[in-house]
């Protein structure tokens, strides 16, 4: 019998741009594997064939560090794509932008 336990919290994750997501794990800085659809990181596993996470209590705040990367990456990739004007701003929540469609 084991003498401690590791907890754990499955979450959802949303991605469906794999390679954006790999984007946005390197842009945090933490350390990971990609083996197909699954980023490994120390702390936790992505699994973005299911969409879910598997994170150890405690580690929440990386997972929403990489989903606000990612949601950056979109971001920008579809006002390159649309060819929309955007100005970005540094927060401390990350970066803020303001597009400017015409």
């Amino acid at each position: 019998m084991p003498c401690y336990q590791i907890m754990t919290l499955s979450l959802s994750m949303k991605a469906l741009n794999r390679n954006l997501l790999e984007e946005a794990i390197k842009s945090t800085g933490l350390h990971y594997e990609r083996i197909g659809d699954n980023f490994i990181l120390d702390n936790m596993e992505i699994r973005a064939g299911s969409d879910t996470a598997i994170v150890q209590t405690g580690y929440e705040g990386q997972l929403n560090q990489i989903k606000r990367s990612y949601s950056e990456h979109i971001v920008r990739q579809v006002t390159r794509k649309k060819q929309w004007n955007g100005q970005w701003k540094k927060t401390k929540n990350g970066m803020k932008a303001t597009i400017d469609r015409h």
